[in-house]
């Protein structure tokens, strides 16, 4: 079984619905959290989704405010995965909290990337990298997803995909780090799931 869930802020969802009129927490959020469980599920095939979301908060962007879905395998083995954009503007995570748990026959493990082990609490609020626009009081260090500057340079996970893909690119190592195949079944079930939602009922893969 398999149990994950990323939040980003309100800002960050208002963020993306803006300029974007297509995409869903689902689609946009989820998709992450959907990528990393298929790849922790290899071997496997999702056969069914059945999700639920709600709208308040993201209403006037015909936007859903939250999804959770229930991704049922071919083995039977089962996932849980949620997204919400409903943490308010000055919620201390610059963009993302994350949590993951899986348990198998052959052990268990356990992701907090939640970043609440470095918190920064300066004198005067500071700007989110994602949304400047906005600012905190009390920031998640760290929670940046792609990563963050530092003396002028970047650093982050980002950094390190995007430096991997183009030495592949280039054919002088580096890493293909997802297939189109793979890429097409992230968005399928994502895509199912924004269905399941709207027709409330379970949606075969």
């Amino acid at each position: 079984m398999a149990l994950g869930k990323i939040y980003v802020t309100r800002a960050v969802g208002e963020a993306v619905a803006r300029r974007s009129p297509n995409t869903t927490p689902s689609i946009n959020t989820l998709t992450y959290m959907v990528d990393l469980i298929l790849w922790y599920m290899e071997g496997k095939k999702p056969v069914e989704v059945y999700a639920r979301s709600a709208s308040k908060v993201f209403e006037k962007y015909n936007r859903d405010d939250f999804q959770w879905l229930i991704v049922t395998f071919d083995d039977g083995s089962v996932a849980t995965l949620g997204t919400s954009w409903l943490p308010p503007h000055h919620w201390p995570a610059y963009t993302a909290t994350m949590e993951i748990d899986l348990q198998g026959t052959g052990g268990s493990l356990n992701i907090d990337d939640s970043h609440r082990d470095v918190v920064l609490a300066p004198a005067e609020p500071i700007p989110c990298p994602y949304t400047p626009e906005h600012e905190v009081n009390v920031a998640f260090l760290g929670s940046a997803m792609p990563g963050d500057f530092a003396l002028g340079e970047f650093f982050g996970p980002m950094k390190e995909e995007t430096d991997s893909f183009v030495r592949h690119i280039l054919k002088i190592g580096g890493v293909g780090l997802a297939t189109a195949e793979h890429a097409r079944g992230v968005l399928a079930l994502t895509m199912a799931a924004d269905k399941s939602c709207k027709e409330k009922k379970p949606i075969s893969i």
